[in-house]
């Protein structure tokens, strides 16, 4: 019997190191505005929305205004004209993590279709896709949405993997241990 119990100990003492890693993990959280990737700490943050722009047919010498959100508060983000990686503003983002900003159009950019990227500090590139219009060109007023990664759903629940393997190591020791108990218990003819 004392053998039975010492081994159901040494099993809880191993359950506890497999899950206590995860435990640890999951308690450290850090507060973000919303996020473009998988679960932060017990309360997902919701997706962030993906950058907007008004005007996206605007002239060389012009500019457009791009609003959105980073995941982190507080944080650095910056404009950049693609194709040519031509960077066009640096922002702040305010204690949400918005931006909203005017983002100029270098003069000398040759008419036809870029790419405004949106580089947050943390999280994927976006881009706003913009015409730049050559001379005589017609312009038209539009709001154009980008989207990143797929689904719009945020994500909810728990990640099980590690407690359920942890209860699976559990049940298979403590069947050992009720295993070796009747055996020995068990008279020898």
């Amino acid at each position: 019997m004392l053998k039975a119990v010492r081994i159901l100990i040494a099993a809880f003492a191993m359950a506890s190191l497999a899950v206590a890693p995860a435990a640890a993990q999951s308690s450290t959280t850090t507060t973000l505005a919303c996020t473009d990737s998988g679960p932060v700490g017990a309360q997902y943050p919701p997706r962030c929305p993906a950058p907007q722009a008004e005007n996206t047919q605007v002239e060389a010498g012009g500019s457009v205004r791009v609003t959105g959100q980073c995941p982190v508060p507080n944080s650095s983000v910056r404009f950049v004209l693609r194709p040519g990686d031509t960077a066009l503003a640096t922002a702040t983002t305010s204690a949400t993590g918005a931006y909203d900003v005017q983002v100029p159009i270098p003069s000398n950019t040759a008419p036809g279709n870029y790419q405004i990227v949106v580089i947050c500090s943390t999280g994927p590139e976006r881009t706003v896709n913009v015409q730049v219009l050559g001379a005589g060109q017609t312009r038209a007023t539009t709001t154009t949405t980008a989207a990143v990664g797929a689904g719009a759903l945020p994500r909810t629940g728990t990640e099980t993997i590690t407690m359920a393997a942890g209860g699976a190591v559990l049940v298979g020791l403590g069947a050992a241990a009720v295993i070796a108990t009747r055996r020995r218990r068990q008279p020898t003819a």
